[in-house]
């Protein structure tokens, strides 16, 4: 097993030390990895320690903060790789909102909104593919940048936040606050069938 010595900048692997210079980019990333590692092996992150370690808190702050929060399917991806005039790569996905927790969006309406993404690598061509389907809950509060083009409102920024409906444990907080929050409208009050 290698061990890593971070103050030295090497890797030991027990029959020798080999010197690699890390820098602390990679440094962070290695610890990234690690952590997830660490997760991975330790099962899935509880209620109980994501209340604990801030994520109920970080989740209750975006409530808070933002305007517009809804359940969208996005439908469609876009890659636009770095480029000399924005050297971040641009994930721009589009979606259809599928129920409004708050805010003045309606069902149905469409939104186009862009993740940047430093250290992209640059081997993709620029491309737009279909996405069968993946379901996120979406916050966002208008700040003057987007647009609205008939049917689809393009957020022109990264204000946005928001998670995977399934198996992500902010989900799962999430449908803790609907319980709670009286600024979430729940789908009986939006005329939609109670859940069961």
């Amino acid at each position: 097993m290698a061990e890593i010595d971070m103050r030295r900048g090497f890797v030991s692997s027990g029959v020798g030390r080999q010197y690699l210079t890390l820098t602390s980019k990679m440094i962070r990333q290695l610890i990234t990895i690690l952590l997830l590692l660490q997760v991975a092996s330790a099962g899935e992150i509880s209620i109980e320690s994501a209340k604990k370690n801030g994520m109920l808190e970080t989740l209750q702050n975006y409530i808070r903060h933002n305007s517009i929060i809804v359940d969208i399917c996005v439908y469609e991806q876009e890659w636009v790789p770095p480029s000399a005039t924005l050297p971040k790569g641009q994930l721009i996905q589009r979606a259809v909102v599928t129920h409004v927790h708050c805010g003045e969006w309606q069902i149905g309406q469409k939104v186009q909104y862009v993740h940047f993404i430093e250290d992209a690598q640059r081997f993709n061509g620029r491309f737009v593919s279909t996405v069968p389907g993946e379901l996120r809950t979406f916050f966002y509060s208008p700040d003057g940048s987007e647009t609205h083009e008939a049917d689809m409102v393009e957020i022109n920024g990264d204000g946005h936040w928001g998670f995977g409906r399934v198996n992500d444990v902010f989900a799962e907080l999430f449908a803790l606050e609907l319980k709670s929050n009286a600024k979430l409208k729940i789908k009986s009050e939006q005329g939609d069938a109670p859940d069961r």
